[in-house]
């Protein structure tokens, strides 16, 4: 496997914060390197972000670039691609090629490297100067492929804040999602309760029950939808929707 392809999404470009994050994809080389590509955020401004590693006197070294251009919110194409010994990071349609010895991509949970055992195949997010408090920004990774297949097993990689914070990892098929804010609200006026109905929105699965009046509201975010099949349940389509303000959806079972 010498290439992957994927969309990467951020929901707010610029916003008031101090804090510094990384949310990418990252998978491993031949050469025993760690190649990254996504979305970084510098004092509140977003910007496209690549790093790739190599093994120097029995340390990992980081090589990165976490201002390579700056991003808006919206949608972006990527790809991480190795040959001959280079890998390119493409995004947005601007390309960074680096000499690492790689010749293939390697899709993994763990890599063992020098004494240790690291995570292999993910998308994570990276935060630094935490005040406890999360930053008003979501990410979203989708329609991620190897050559033309797509990765559907991952190493699920928590910040070690997502436990007592507002952060939310979501990992489904071929897509990631990071919410560092609960993208839904649900209120419910029920009338009667009589059959239980599942309502999956927002990566969430709602049980919901038949006589009950729903408001449903989807805040300012990125959301993945799934089309499924009527025959046989498998995934039919599937697609990203940006939605740039609050939206109420009423709803009665």
């Amino acid at each position: 496997m010498t290439g992957i392809s994927f969309d990467v999404s951020i929901s707010k470009a610029i916003f008031k914060s101090d804090y510094i994050t990384y949310s990418v994809f990252s998978i491993w080389d031949s050469n025993k390197s760690y190649d990254q590509l996504g979305i970084s955020t510098i004092n509140g401004v977003a910007f496209g972000t690549y790093s790739y590693t190599e093994v120097s006197n029995g340390t990992i070294r980081y090589i990165f670039n976490p201002k390579w251009f700056p991003l808006g919110s919206g949608n972006y194409k990527a790809s991480i691609n190795v040959s001959n010994g280079y890998v390119k990071f493409t995004l947005d349609g601007k390309s960074y090629i680096a000499k690492n010895g790689a010749k293939y991509l390697i899709l993994s949970k763990n890599e063992n490297l020098l004494n240790g055992s690291y995570a292999g195949t993910t998308v994570y997010e990276e935060i630094y100067n935490f005040k406890w408090k999360m930053i008003p920004v979501d990410f979203n990774f989708s329609n991620i492929y190897a050559d033309q297949y797509p990765i559907v097993k991952w190493n699920l990689f928590l910040h070690n804040i997502s436990y007592n914070y507002s952060q939310y990892v979501f990992q489904f098929y071929n897509t990631v999602n990071i919410y560092d804010s609960v993208p839904y609200f649900l209120k419910g006026y029920p009338s009667s309760a009589l059959d239980n109905y599942i309502f999956k929105i927002a990566d969430f699965k709602i049980h919901l029950y038949s006589g009950i009046k729903y408001s449903l509201m989807l805040t300012t975010s990125n959301y993945t939808y799934y089309l499924l099949s009527p025959n046989n349940g498998s995934i039919a389509e599937s697609g990203s929707i940006y939605l740039y303000k609050n939206t109420w959806l009423n709803l009665t079972l």
